[in-house]
């Protein structure tokens, strides 16, 4: 038997013990069998293919490796539809590569209106090099620092989300994946304090942040309304428009980009008969005027306080 029959029962042995893929809801723990299953893969529908590299005897003793990334995308799912930011994830290197992960960036671009002919979007340089212990134990330590994260904001519609790895041995985006993505509702606010089922104090303080992911200049909200719903019936009680934009946000800026550092808004609440309330907090979208669906937490006001 010679030494290329070899490697290929050898090969193919694999392929039937490992060969598949264990999935979580976090990300897909991965097995060294399916090899084609990770390749970078262009869909038919693409409209600016990427090169492709063919594995030609790069398993064959004394064969010089040709590179051929391996791109995984964990998340979004395919067909997922999504409100506010988005998360990118998954892991990609280059088994060609002699150390290392042979990968050493992931750019993720949106297709608005996938077969429209728009423009698309650059969403973002995803962050790599995050462990990834699962890849490690699949393929090789040298392959353990290979995976990539980012969140994205996009405005609402229907995008074609497409992942590329660039390869080091290339110098080339060599490979993507990609994922139809339709986002419904691009504003986001969040309650900070208090939390959800608190029991709080007259003129309790309400805080946290708000905003339009698909704006371009600033945070895309100028005002936040509360009001408070008695848990037990009755009419809703207008609690005020908050503080908005007054303070810095540094984390909110941090996560999203720098021109939602000024997200953050506040308001402290004037007496309520005791008793508990659900208090929903309406964003006002700057680029339509219309309040934006709310957030809610539920509280338990007491007869204590200033």
């Amino acid at each position: 038997m010679t030494s290329r029959t070899t490697t290929v029962v050898l090969l193919l042995l694999v392929l039937l013990v490992c060969g598949g893929v264990r999935t979580s809801a976090v990300h897909a723990r991965v097995q060294a069998g399916d090899v084609d299953h990770f390749r970078g893969a262009s869909r038919t529908d693409w409209p600016a293919r990427v090169p492709t590299y063919t594995r030609v005897g790069s398993r064959d003793a004394g064969a010089t490796a040709v590179s051929d990334p391996w791109l995984w995308l964990d998340e979004p799912a395919e067909n997922v539809a999504v409100n506010g930011p988005f998360r990118v994830g998954g892991w990609a290197f280059d088994p060609a590569a002699a150390g290392g992960t042979g990968v050493d960036a992931v750019h993720v671009w949106a297709y608005p209106s996938p077969g429209s002919g728009t423009p698309p979007i650059f969403v973002g340089a995803a962050t790599y090099g995050y462990s990834r212990a699962d890849v490690g134990d699949a393929f090789g330590s040298q392959y353990t620092n290979s995976g990539f994260r980012l969140q994205g904001g996009l405005g609402a519609g229907t995008y074609l989300i497409a992942v590329f790895a660039h390869s080091e041995l290339t110098d080339s985006f060599s490979a993507i994946r990609t994922a139809l993505v339709t986002i419904a509702n691009t504003v986001r606010i969040v309650v900070d304090g208090p939390r959800d089922g608190a029991m709080v104090r007259q003129r309790f303080a309400l805080s946290g942040w708000a905003l339009d992911f698909s704006a371009t200049a600033d945070s895309g909200v100028d005002a936040v309304h509360v009001w408070a719903y008695p848990a037990e019936g009755g009419s809703p009680l207008f609690l005020g428009s908050a503080a908005y934009g007054r303070q810095a946000r540094p984390d909110v800026a941090s996560a999203f980009g720098p021109q939602y550092g000024r997200s953050g808004w506040a308001l402290t609440a004037p007496r309520l008969t005791p008793g508990t309330y659900d208090l929903v907090c309406f964003p006002h979208r700057t680029a339509t005027a219309t309040f934006s669906p709310p957030a809610r937490v539920r509280l338990t006001v007491t007869a204590s306080g200033y």
